[in-house]
């Protein structure tokens, strides 16, 4: 398996674990560190972006004998391979019937199928209902057979694909985190089954290419000149969305590296605008040190778009788009 250890990390370590032991091992060490999360009343920003992720099974190629971790960016390539479904069931406040509703079809689909069956909830829970599926196959997967099986346990609970990315392997799973006592009834582990046979998804279609293909956006408009605009814009940005939501901030930073990358902006004037987005922190302290943590974060972003840019770039919404500078 391989892991990377928090949303700062370029590297992914490899963990020699079977995928459905690896996951139960997760939850052991995330029940471990329960108290002292729950206890410290950590940020959840603060928690997210500490927290590991799984990247994939492993990577064709690789010697367990010769190294002990790939780049990141080489384990989310075309030579990684997972032998584990994974899936986000995203539910919003006011939907915790309906989360309640898909999350037993996942059971009764895996008591239906004699197969193993990982739930535990997410770090936004349970403000948002939301929970993570993890089912586990006899084969390893690449990328198109993925979205296929993807596709078939989407429908096989009666949820819809909102988004084509969803379908793909290039994207990060956060493992459990317990920051609060409420989470912790909301685990649901099924030990004893079967692996999910590829015979399941065989005939299920998907778009070509859909596995893999990247957001069809006009990458020339990451260099669009705005060093002079973009802290006005910035600003009118700013007092409309609510950064202190994870998701919000971790889009808003990617473009505002993106055009940093293509020099849109200059790596001041990133580092200015990302900045400004600490003063969503809850007081003076956190204010501080999320200017640390943003620059920080922007670093990141950059390196990770550099390692990939054809790639990355094409996943990005512009600045300019975002900030609507025309």
């Amino acid at each position: 398996m391989f892991v990377i250890k928090n949303l700062y990390d370029n590297t992914a370590h490899f963990i020699d674990m079977e995928d459905f032991d690896f996951f139960n091992q997760s939850l052991v060490e995330a029940f471990n560190i329960a108290n002292v999360l729950i206890l410290g009343k950590f940020e959840k920003r603060t928690i997210k972006e500490s927290t590991p992720a799984v990247v994939c099974s492993t990577v064709d190629g690789f010697d367990k004998s010769e190294s002990n971790s790939v780049d990141r960016i080489v384990a989310l390539g075309s030579k990684s391979k997972r032998r584990f479904l994974i899936l986000d069931a995203d539910f919003n406040t006011g939907e915790e019937e309906l989360s309640a509703l898909i999350r037993q079809k996942f059971i009764d689909l895996s008591y239906k199928l004699d197969t193993k069956l990982i739930l535990y909830p997410t770090a936004s829970y349970p403000k948002k209902p939301r929970f993570r599926a993890v089912l586990f196959t006899e084969d390893y997967l690449h990328a198109d057979e993925y979205a296929k099986a993807i596709k078939w346990l989407y429908d096989a609970v009666g949820m819809t694909v909102n988004d084509d990315t969803d379908l793909r392997m290039t994207t990060n799973r956060n493992l459990p985190v317990f920051s609060n006592v409420e989470q912790i009834p909301a685990v649901f582990v099924k030990e004893e089954g079967k692996l999910l046979n590829s015979d399941l998804w065989q005939d299920v279609k998907v778009h070509k290419n859909i596995s893999s293909a990247p957001y069809s956006v006009n990458t020339k408009l990451h260099s669009k000149k705005i060093d002079d605009d973009v802290i006005n814009y910035l600003t009118n940005y700013l007092s409309h969305h609510d950064l202190s939501s994870y998701e919000e901030f971790f889009k808003l930073s990617n473009s505002i590296a993106a055009s940093v990358v293509c020099n849109g902006i200059s790596y001041e004037r990133g580092k200015e605008a990302i900045q400004r987005i600490s003063q969503f922190g809850s007081d003076q302290k956190k204010q501080k040190s999320w200017e640390r943590e943003n620059v920080r974060f922007l670093d990141s972003a950059i390196a990770s778009i550099k390692n990939n840019p054809d790639v990355q770039l094409k996943k990005i919404v512009p600045l300019a788009i975002r900030l609507k500078i025309s």
